[in-house]
């Protein structure tokens, strides 16, 4: 390797370098990379493998190609990320087929899970996978979480190709201990029917590790499974650490300062806190001329959220309009930014919110998300950290579209501008600029709106966080072991409605 690896990942190439299979648990900032990579040089030194294979979620697989492996790997190598849209080009297939037939060094191919859906990337998977003997890494392993998605079948499938087989990921477990499950099938189909305990199916799963009763939907006269409570994490625990490695960074990186929170709230405008009370407790409300109606608990609980972000969306085409000519939220955001000298990121769930913010902030500002093209979010992610601040200081981002995969050191704040209910977003978003090779205090800032919603959503994201660190972490609290799942129909096809569903029961508790 071009660079000299870290305590931990010495001790962990030592002790597994050479496993078959590995999940590698290690949070975000803490070389997961390197690890992978150190073991595809190791393993393709000894003649174990002749090519890598890398599936990331989308724009990571060619972050891989771009910086990852030319800056650490040192045998020789030819790299190709794989281009949904180009797959089917003359020029596109000329390169696949260049590194599946590639044999001076190690061939690479790195592949987006979206891709891998597809018909012709299912096909350049396959070959690539059963025609050469292969190292197969899963990058943000938690992306096949749902046994029921195509996306975790497809996956788990083309697994059994592999011999030798590598999952990363900071966050396994980002809503309920279940999401475990289908990670490690990829590593091993036979693990969890190999235990003592009978875990095979993934219904046997549930069962074991949570509490079920029988619950009944009036209006539509089904009945449905409700989980409300988690068993047996201690054992659950003790099976991941047996083909997994944990790492913190507070055990790992010494010299990396801690983070410092804090919170900046405002007050609601009269006006807004008129529409928030309606919405909250008639389930409507009138806005600009037409009535507002939010009988589904998520498009309420959205509306809520938007009218403290200063906008509700109306008309039939829902373009968002404000409540009044100031908007609270972003005043203060502009007065936190007025004090700030450097290189600050912010984070903000709605797309709305990146309009309002890039416009305030002018050009001094770039942008990254669903909005804006590949190769405009490269482009603004280089200024950002190459440009001074005088020029560029800010990069507006949704945690979505930019919470995994990207080093951004050169910020020394980072602003949460509003936040989604997913865990995975908002702690792999935090460690943009708290990993390896930061040396300044990174300060993060919630702003919120007093008295709201805002709170009881960090609440929220606080009370998964402790539930996936018992099990991946190992430390289990007296509490948690009769932890109160929040009331919650698990609805595998939806996880974003589980995740919202679950804050608002866990709001509801505590209002």
């Amino acid at each position: 390797m071009k660079k000299k690896p870290f305590e931990h990942q010495k001790d962990e190439f030592q002790k597994h370098g050479l496993d078959k299979v590995r999940a590698i648990h290690w949070e975000q900032g803490t070389g997961k990379t390197y690890i992978s990579l150190w073991e595809a040089e190791a393993l393709y030194r000894l003649g174990e493998i002749d090519a890598l294979f890398v599936l990331a979620p989308n724009g990571l697989h060619t972050n891989w190609v771009i910086y990852e492996i030319p800056e650490l790997l040192e045998v020789e190598h030819h790299a190709v990320a794989y281009e949904s849209k180009r797959g089917k080009t003359k020029k596109h297939q000329a390169a696949m087929d260049y590194v599946l037939k590639y044999r001076q060094g190690l061939a690479i191919l790195t592949m987006s899970y979206d891709a891998i859906k597809t018909v012709n990337g299912k096909k350049v998977a396959k070959d690539f996978l059963t025609k050469r003997k292969c190292l197969y890494i899963i990058d943000e392993s938690n992306r096949i979480k749902t046994p029921s998605a195509k996306i975790t079948r497809t996956v788990v499938a083309s697994g059994k190709h592999a011999e030798y087989k590598r999952t990363l990921c900071g966050t396994p477990i980002t809503n309920k201990p279940f999401d475990i499950y289908t990670q490690f099938r990829f590593l091993d189909p036979d693990y969890w029917k190999s235990t003592d305990y009978g875990l095979g199916a993934y219904e046997d799963f549930k069962n074991f590790f949570g509490i079920w009763q029988t619950g009944h939907n009036g209006q539509t006269g089904r009945d449905f499974k409700l989980c409300v409570a988690y068993q047996n994490l201690n054992i659950l625990s003790e099976l991941v650490a047996a083909m997994s490695s944990r790492v913190l960074k507070e055990d790992v990186l010494k010299d990396l300062p801690p983070k410092l929170y804090s919170y900046k709230g405002f007050d609601m405008s009269p006006k807004q806190v008129q529409l928030y009370m309606q919405i909250e407790q008639e389930f409507m409300a009138e806005f600009d001329g037409e009535m507002i109606f939010t009988p589904q608990v998520i498009v309420r609980m959205l509306r809520m959220q938007q009218v403290l972000c200063g906008y509700l969306p109306t008309g039939d085409d829902n373009v968002c309009t404000p409540i009044e000519d100031k908007n609270p939220r972003l005043n203060l955001l502009k007065e936190i930014c007025e004090d700030l000298p450097h290189k600050v990121i912010i984070w903000a769930r709605f797309i709305e919110d990146i309009n309002q913010i890039c416009a305030m902030l002018g050009d001094k500002a770039v942008r990254w998300d669903g909005t804006v093209p590949n190769e405009v979010r490269e482009e603004n992610k280089r200024r950002f950290k190459q440009c001074p601040v005088e020029e560029v200081q800010f990069l507006v981002a949704t945690p979505e579209s930019m919470g995994e995969g990207h080093t951004l050191n050169e910020a020394k704040t980072m602003i949460y501008y509003s936040n989604s209910y997913k865990l995975k977003e908002r702690l792999q978003s935090e460690d943009r600029n708290h990993r390896a090779g930061q040396t300044d205090q990174v300060n993060i800032i919630d702003i919120v709106a007093n008295n709201s919603l805002d709170l009881d959503i960090i609440a929220s994201l606080r009370a998964k966080f402790d539930s996936a660190s018992s099990v991946i972490d190992g430390k289990l609290r007296d509490w948690l072991l009769t932890y109160h799942a929040a009331n919650v129909i698990i609805n595998e096809s939806n996880e974003e409605q589980v995740d919202d569903l679950e804050a608002y029961d866990l709001y509801r508790g505590l209002k």
